[in-house]
């Protein structure tokens, strides 16, 4: 399993995967989880929290720019100014 570039989503969850056969990891599961969700709160705007979880929820650009009223480069922008900063406020994290 490989990462996909700087995505600190992917990141993450390439972690948590490296981490399974090490046993329960649920505690390290639980604080990785509780970084990030402060991290969506503390470092994104609302609309970049909405698109991104709308994203990652399985939402396709198209849809999220036609329930959004904007144009996919718009929410192509705004995922891509997300996952740069969440990288920001995550990498000494992780």
């Amino acid at each position: 399993m490989t990462t996909t570039g700087s995505d600190p989503l992917a990141q993450l969850s390439f972690l948590l995967w490296q981490q399974e056969p090490a046993g329960d990891n649920s505690a390290q599961h639980q604080q990785l989880m509780a970084l990030l969700m402060r991290a969506l709160d503390e470092t994104l705007t609302p609309r970049q929290r909405q698109v991104l979880l709308l994203y990652y929820g399985g939402t396709s650009v198209t849809r999220i720019a036609q329930e959004l009223g904007v144009g996919k480069p718009t929410i192509s922008r705004t995922l891509r100014r997300a996952r740069r900063r969440l990288e920001q406020a995550l990498q000494y994290t992780i």
